[in-house]
């Protein structure tokens, strides 16, 4: 598999050659040509290709790096104790989350009794009894999990994808230990200003007013994964790694559609929200499309002090940045540039860009196509502890099922709704 830097690679190489078009050198036909035009149109569409396998592999070490971190939520133990060391008693936090993985997969494979003291003493799981939404895994057919139990050596998976994310790469993230309601307060004064104080007067006196805003703990889940003991035992793949990532995307997707559009009623408050989200930086001549001048005017509409920060960048959806790869200058330049070398984005405008497919993707009447600003001060996200995976045996033993399920606290809300504008069509 290539690496995300041979691939960055690529892209700039095909890039280069697309400008080569452009710029008709080298004895290239130009993009006024139909010949240069075919041949500038099929390199896009490579270009997309690649940034889209870039993309996958970017999102996949997320995954790896928040399955890594789900894994390593066991019981706290002092390396200093004797009687801690063993299975998860090591201090070195890639052993602990290693022991703490096989220890799960052999409890879920083949049960209590087959773990040792410091195995089970790592699979202490605390669970509430409540009414869950039933989706069960089982061998009676493929749909339910059967594809799971392998064919002689054929040990293959295959997982249907979807993008998601955006805002937690982005949004301010605060980590609290508790989850009770999180005043925080705000401030906006740039109404104000200082004055000449003449001779023998009187200072005047202009307070500092603060708001307030409340940051809760909503508890999100996963949704209930029930297994089968013989699927378990008989399933050739590291289940419970599997169910936890797959758990963790689910999260991932509530949470992302929350913060970007939420009403706040009974779950975060969006970043697009209609009553307390961003508001227009500008609104396109046209009901159907807009130009890259209306992207400029957006840009602007931020205040210098925001863009000077050097945190401002580009969000819309996938299909928008489909959209913006055809928009040039008048000189036939592109507006859209790839990220060229290691730990640089794509950028539209000079400013970088963050896909998040939460936005719409449609270019109709009075939609939201894009949002320009520095969404760290823009957005808070409040997250309690993080991620929990728990198991439930007992509760299903009678069916011969394990429970599996994720469950985590967050929250968010505008901040700063200066700091960030959004484009809107007529």
């Amino acid at each position: 598999m290539k690496t995300i830097v041979q691939i960055q690679e690529e892209r700039a190489a095909i890039f280069a050659k697309m400008q080569d078009v452009i710029n008709a050198v080298d004895g290239e036909k130009g993009i006024d040509t139909p010949e240069g035009r075919a041949k500038y149109d099929a390199m896009e569409a490579d270009l997309q290709g690649k940034s889209d396998e870039l993309r996958t592999l970017e999102r996949n070490e997320e995954l790896r790096k928040s399955l890594a971190a789900v894994h390593a939520h066991e019981p706290i133990v002092d390396p200093s104790d004797p009687a801690a060391r063993g299975a998860g008693g090591s201090a070195d936090p890639e052993e602990r989350a290693k022991a703490y993985s096989d220890a799960f997969m052999r409890y879920a494979q083949h049960g209590q009794s087959a773990l040792s003291e410091d195995q089970a003493a790592l699979l202490i799981a605390r669970a509430n009894a409540s009414d869950w939404e039933q989706r069960d895994q089982g061998i009676a057919t493929g749909g339910a999990g059967g594809y799971l139990v392998p064919q002689d050596f054929l040990h293959k998976l295959t997982e249907v994808q979807k993008w998601f994310g955006g805002m937690l790469d982005v949004a301010n993230v605060i980590d609290t230990t508790t989850g009770a309601p999180l005043p925080w307060p705000g401030n906006d004064d740039t109404g104000n200003v200082g004055a000449i104080l003449g001779e023998n007067q009187t200072i005047t006196q202009q307070d500092v007013v603060f708001t307030a805003k409340t940051l809760n703990a909503f508890v999100y889940t996963s949704k209930l994964m029930k297994v089968s003991f013989q699927l378990a035992q008989d399933s050739a793949f590291d289940l419970s790694s599997f169910l936890a990532k797959k758990g963790g995307q689910r999260l991932g997707r509530i949470h992302n559609t929350h913060f970007t559009t939420g009403d706040g009623a009974n779950k975060p408050s969006g970043l697009l929200s209609a009553t307390i989200g961003l508001t227009a930086g500008k609104t396109a001549a046209s009901s159907t499309t807009w130009t890259w001048q209306e992207g400029v005017d957006t840009i602007h509409s931020v205040d210098a002090a925001y863009r000077n920060s050097g945190n401002c960048r580009w969000m819309f959806h996938d299909l928008m940045q489909a959209f913006i790869h055809e928009m040039v200058d008048g000189n036939g330049r592109p507006l859209w540039t790839p990220g060229v070398g290691v730990g640089n984005p794509d950028t539209f405008l000079g400013y970088p860009i963050t896909i998040n497919n939460d936005f719409n993707s449609a270019r109709t009447t009075g939609q939201i196509q894009a949002a320009f600003g520095d969404f760290n001060q823009a957005y808070l996200i409040r997250r309690v502890h993080g991620a929990q995976l728990l198991t439930l045996r007992e509760r299903y033993a009678d069916q011969l099922q394990t429970g599996y399920f994720i469950f985590d606290r967050m929250d968010g809300m505008c901040d700063d709704t200066s700091a960030a504008k959004t484009l809107v069509l007529a």
